[in-house]
């Protein structure tokens, strides 16, 4: 079986609390053959992804692109770099499929092994969803008990769960979806060369909604997203993770992160 090069793309900014926990899930993953880029969009000095990163991944285990932007950039210019810096990983780094995982996310142990078994498997499949394993963070606590007792749930099941505070979590999806409206944009990966041979690339002048742009693209260029069995990210992971969604002001380039 080949073993495809995974890249895991991850927006940053200001939430050191939170990629802290994703960066620890990175170093639990089965799989050997990925590399992360990590998108710092200028964070603050004292919330920089870097020192977090080598705390506890080896050098050759990821890329760092610093924007060096700042909210005030940001505002001038009504939107944020990152998309930019993404769509330069994914031409700069060597690999054959991308995943995106949030800074306020995780990722389950075995994904990029089984996504590897999917893909050869199924070597024509442009891109594909997979499960999450949602936490409520108003009733839950990602606790190990209760870490376990989802990843059993969603492995023997098949299903997510409803929570009333993220309705957008439904019940799997067996059929072929479009995925603009119902996938959220950790639950797909894709192959990099096809992608780029239908220039399927993130809109950079956008901040909010990229993955519903380049799912888009994706729709036009290959059709609806075919499921692929696989389990990937922990959503809501962290037990604020819905409060740090809720922007001050209004304003979307403000975080918090406690």
């Amino acid at each position: 079986m080949k073993q495809f090069r995974f890249l895991i793309i991850v927006p940053y900014f200001n939430r050191p609390n939170m990629f802290r926990e994703v960066v620890k899930s990175f170093s639990e993953i089965e799989y050997s053959n990925w590399h992360c880029a990590v998108i710092d969009d200028g964070s603050d000095p004292d919330k920089k992804a870097l020192p977090i990163l080598q705390e506890i991944l080896p050098d050759d285990r990821y890329t760092l692109y610093d924007t060096k932007d700042s909210v005030q950039n940001k505002r001038h210019r009504g939107y944020s770099l990152h998309a930019a810096f993404m769509n330069k990983a994914l031409k700069e780094i060597d690999a054959d499929y991308a995943i995106i995982i949030s800074d306020d996310d995780g990722i389950h142990h075995r994904y990029l092994s089984d996504l590897n078994e999917y893909y050869n498997d199924n070597p024509e499949c442009p891109y594909s969803y997979c499960h999450i394993t949602p936490y409520d963070p108003v009733t839950e606590l990602p606790i190990p008990e209760t870490f376990e007792k989802r990843r059993e749930e969603v492995i023997n099941t098949g299903k997510w769960r409803n929570f009333d505070s993220d309705s957008w979590i439904q019940l799997n999806h067996t059929q072929v979806v479009a995925p603009v409206n119902v996938l959220d944009s950790t639950q797909v990966s894709w192959n990099i060369a096809m992608a780029d041979k239908h220039q399927c690339y993130f809109k950079e002048n956008v901040t909010a909604n990229n993955d519903c742009d380049i799912y888009g693209k994706f729709f036009e260029a290959f059709g609806g997203c075919p499921f692929n069995g696989t389990v990937g990210p922990y959503k809501g992971f962290h037990s604020n993770q819905l409060g740090c969604r809720m922007r001050q002001h209004q304003d979307i380039f403000e975080v918090l992160d406690k």
